[in-house]
């Protein structure tokens, strides 16, 4: 219906009854780990996959403030890193790094 359509075009990733926010940020997402490292977008319906990262690689998304994104080490089911985007800076950036690496090996023992 054309009402359901409406809904449709109002979606903004984040949970009913909060409030849109259409101001686009940038993100960086840099992984300085070593290891290659799987990027996930957490939605209102579930994870989603937004690629892998090569080490010493970044890679940009252009997101919204309320955004949420983990980050796990290829081979480990283990979250090694979770980044909320905030409504400024329009420029932000989501570290993956070495420590993450011995936090999560130490987790796993």
């Amino acid at each position: 219906s054309e009402e359901d359509m409406a809904e449709i075009r109002n979606l903004n990733g984040l949970q009913p009854g909060r409030e849109k926010d259409m101001s686009r940020i940038e993100l960086t997402i840099r992984n300085t780990s070593g290891d290659k490292a799987l990027i996930f977008w957490v939605g209102p319906d579930g994870i989603v996959p937004q690629g892998e990262l090569d080490t010493s690689s970044i890679q940009r998304i252009h997101t919204y403030a309320g955004h949420v994104f983990e980050a796990k080490f290829v081979g480990s089911s283990q979250t090694v890193a979770r980044f909320r985007v905030s409504s400024e800076p329009q420029h932000q950036e989501f570290l993956i790094n070495e420590v993450m690496i011995k936090e999560s090996r130490k987790d796993e023992l």
